[in-house]
């Protein structure tokens, strides 16, 4: 396939324009926000750093713990400083919970510079993986011959921005996802096989990508590539094996099932609830946002499951059916809150997405019309919210 040079630009401009807008948002929060402190941005809490006997102040007098309990990114930068987990977990909160994750924890680590060392390394994990995330996709672009605008969408999806602005996982987690289902399809297994068992060790939901691998292979009979994929697991399966023996309290096997309830009973529930704050006037901007972005999640959800069974199945239709799946089933209300909060459901959705956006970039050619069309003006509307969610954080935090 001979393209212009003049074409292969725009896709290389487009590109770094879309990488660009997440940088300019990541940056902007860390110096507007944060005041370029990058303990604060990982918002750590008084109450956990009194357990990890960290200081409220740095080298230069500026304070840089929160007060209260802080946020979740702050557990990755504690999981940094004793990446074995041999203190016991206990400023962790939820020890198995949050060491099972520790893939962040070691790549911040391994990236780690400056006075704030591991602190920063988990910036700049968010960093590469929005680089990697984009090159992946506008290189499926130039490949299918898709418009090299569309990536620009993509930095502004929820699930992109806000890992972006919390320091959680689900950035790193899903450039290794999309990593492993582009070289998956590029026929190079051993490679897909280890870039999805790195995503397991950042996101344990990640095991969806591997049962869909695993279901594509044996629909197709492609027998070699089986093995590769079902030791994809084994590093999370060893990792959670040895926080069995390290930790000293058991994990709770309700832990993760707290998230899960009869289908359509969270989205129902939480939307209800945001519908009535809305007509009583109380936080109307905020539910109103809330409802928004759910429905963008539930929405593609339902087409989802339909377009994940036609045709012959591939590992990216698979992942998406599942992650449909996962939708239905979400809870709302206590304990766990899951679809009450953007914060929430967009994390612990993540796939459902990315797995949208790989289907029409992997399998453009495939698509129908109709298809290419309803997915792109998905992904724009997910662009909007993103944007309009970007706003609210820098100007009203």
């Amino acid at each position: 396939m001979n393209r212009s040079r003049r074409e292969i630009r725009r896709y290389v401009v487009c590109c770094l324009a879309a990488v660009s807008i997440g940088w300019v948002f990541q940056v902007t929060s860390f110096v507007v926000n944060h005041d370029g402190l990058p303990l604060r941005m990982l918002r750590l809490g008084s109450h956990q750093a009194e357990i990890a006997g960290i200081s409220r102040v740095n080298a230069t007098g500026k304070v840089v713990i929160l007060d209260g309990d802080g946020f979740d990114g702050q557990f990755f930068y504690f999981l940094g400083g004793d990446p074995l987990v041999r203190g016991g977990g206990a400023v962790l909160g939820a020890p198995h919970l949050r060491a099972r994750r520790i893939g962040l924890a070691w790549i911040g680590l391994a990236l780690g510079l400056g006075e704030d060392g591991r602190a920063v390394g988990l910036l700049v994990a968010q960093s590469l993986s929005l680089l990697a995330l984009i090159a992946l996709f506008q290189h499926l672009a130039f490949r299918e011959e898709i418009s090299p605008w569309l990536c620009v969408a993509i930095p502004l999806l929820l699930p992109v921005l806000m890992p972006l602005e919390f320091v959680t996982a689900e950035l790193v987690a899903g450039a290794l996802v999309i990593g492993a289902l582009v070289t998956a399809a590029n026929e190079r297994p051993g490679r897909a096989a280890f870039l999805v068992g790195a995503a397991c060790l950042c996101k344990e939901i990640c095991v969806l990508v591997v049962a869909a691998l695993m279901i594509e292979t044996i629909v197709l009979r492609q027998w070699r590539k089986l093995l590769p994929y079902a030791f994809s697991v084994v590093p999370l399966l060893a990792w959670i094996v040895y926080l069995g023996v390290v930790l000293p309290v058991a994990p709770d096997p309700g832990d993760s099932l707290q998230n899960i309830d009869w289908p359509f009973a969270g989205v129902g529930l939480a939307s209800l609830s945001d519908i009535s704050e809305i007509l009583s006037g109380v936080e109307p901007i905020r539910a109103a946002g809330n409802l928004a972005a759910r429905v963008w999640y539930f929405a593609v959800a339902l087409v989802a499951l339909p377009m994940s069974l036609r045709k012959q199945p591939t590992a990216a239709r698979i992942l998406l059916g599942f992650s449909a799946l996962l939708a239905l089933v979400l809870s709302a209300g206590g304990p766990a809150f899951a679809y009450d909060f953007i914060f929430n459901f967009a994390r612990q959705l993540f796939l459902l997405p990315l797995a949208a956006v790989a289907v029409l970039f992997l399998e453009w050619k495939t698509l129908s019309g109709g298809e290419r069309v309803g997915l792109q003006v998905w992904l724009w509307v997910g662009a909007a919210l993103g944007l309009a969610w970007a706003v609210q954080q820098i100007f009203f935090p």
